[in-house]
């Protein structure tokens, strides 16, 4: 595959990942939790196997990954403490980061999945503990970043 098609695909890879944060964010405003807690990871899950089948990468395996990223959606992550709140976001944003085993694992994409943890986290607490943005657009980079890498495990 040339260059080009490479780019293109690098570039389609980012759909999964902004589908779900886009969906996720919409059914957190309007507290629509099946929007944010199936939805947006079965969106997010399909896409991301689509782009297997599209670059020969396919494992039937990759269908783990949706009850898996279902069940990451229904960790909270509020607190009242600040101690509290950086406990609770670097659980949740650590289990998000192990769904990524679903595609990792059948993909040995090792770098990425390490990446994938440590940028989940440190966003996750950065942004959800000191909240330097407006909520919906915190929400939506926070679960961008939680899964940003797993599509480039695929391609």
């Amino acid at each position: 595959m040339n260059e080009y098609w490479q780019g293109i695909i690098g570039t389609m890879a980012f759909i999964p990942s902004i589908t779900f944060a886009f969906v996720s964010m919409l059914g957190g405003r309007n507290n629509l939790l099946l929007l944010k807690r199936i939805t947006a990871p079965i969106l997010f899950c399909l896409l991301t196997i689509g782009l297997s089948l599209l670059t020969h990468r396919f494992c039937a395996w990759f269908f783990l990954s949706i009850p898996v990223y279902i069940l990451s959606t229904f960790i909270g992550y509020s607190g009242d403490t600040l101690w509290k709140k950086i406990e609770k976001r670097f659980l949740w944003s650590l289990i998000r980061g192990l769904s990524a085993l679903t595609f990792c694992l059948f993909t040995g994409a090792w770098l990425l999945f390490i990446l994938q943890i440590i940028v989940g986290i440190a966003t996750t607490i950065v942004l959800g503990v000191w909240n330097p943005i407006v909520a919906a657009q915190e929400e939506t980079l926070i679960n961008f970043c939680s899964v940003m890498f797993v599509p480039f495990m695929v391609v």
